[in-house]
């Protein structure tokens, strides 16, 4: 499942993120979470796709939060991201200060939550 968040209130978007992790932290006691910023470091890309694939043993779901997500736009990283739109034990939270790029534009069309800030 994706959550896409998206505007230019940095505090809202913020308070929306958490206010997010922390239901789904309170639903899922065993969960393992991940968070990358692609824009400070694009090449994280691989570490949150691996992330993704990379099947959970010993927990019941995932929570991956990628901020600035269209920063990288190869076709690796949105594929992935496309495979996690109906996932149904990997939550994935796509924080952007805007709307993004062309290749990314499912997430405002198929996310399963959508936020404008």
């Amino acid at each position: 499942m994706i959550i896409f968040l998206h505007g230019e209130d940095s505090y809202r978007r913020g308070a929306k993120l958490s206010d997010v992790v922390q239901q789904y932290r309170a639903k899922h006691a065993q969960m393992d979470m991940k968070e990358f910023d692609l824009e400070e470091n694009p090449e994280d890309w691989v570490k949150a796709k691996d992330f993704l694939e990379q099947p959970s043993m010993f927990v019941e779901a995932k929570l991956l939060v990628v901020k600035e997500a269209d920063s990288v736009d190869t076709k690796e990283w949105v594929a992935a991201l496309k495979r996690e739109i109906n996932a149904e034990k990997i939550f994935v939270v796509v924080v952007n200060a805007k709307k993004p790029i062309a290749k990314l534009k499912f997430l405002i069309e198929k996310a399963h939550t959508k936020y404008a800030f």
